[in-house]
């Protein structure tokens, strides 16, 4: 009885997620963030901060971001 109570709530409200990575969220998506940007975003914003001298960034810190943004990824 539990679930269906949840569960009646859960369709009557709505739900939203989000896609873990860029192709999903655009084919799929309902204009919102992937987890794949997120990532990236963040990590650009340390990097500003951390490294100002730095820009654009280098290719050893882009396949940085790309191992974590994957690894975020595999995650969701």
């Amino acid at each position: 009885m539990f679930f269906i109570t949840i569960l009646t709530i859960l369709l009557a409200t709505g739900t939203d997620g989000f896609f873990p990575s860029d192709w999903r969220e655009k084919y799929f998506g309902a204009g919102g963030v992937s987890h794949e940007a997120q990532t990236r975003t963040a990590f650009d914003d340390l990097a500003a901060e951390f490294f100002p001298d730095i820009a654009p960034l280098t290719k050893t810190m882009i396949k940085a971001r790309t191992t974590w943004s994957d690894a975020n990824m595999e995650v969701d």
